[in-house]
């Protein structure tokens, strides 16, 4: 999973940041610019529903897994 943030300053410019949860497991990453750093996934739904840091949620990447594939990972 993978969400990208805009920062927004004003109406012509901004800053992106993006939360990642590593492939197969249950780490995820805040990466901003050249800064990587730990999070949770908490603090990623938690970021997507303040609106006093002026984040928002811009694009969303996900994988669809089978229902198979979904019990097996349990």
């Amino acid at each position: 999973f993978l969400v990208v943030y805009h920062q927004v300053m004003h109406v012509e410019g901004g800053h992106y940041t993006c939360d990642v949860r590593k492939a197969d497991s249950d780490i995820w990453l805040r990466i901003n610019d050249t800064v990587i750093s730990y999070t949770t996934v908490k603090d990623v739904v938690d970021r997507n529903h303040r609106r006093d840091d002026h984040d928002c949620p811009y694009l969303l990447f996900y994988e669809l897994i089978s229902r198979k594939e979904s019990q097996r990972r349990r």
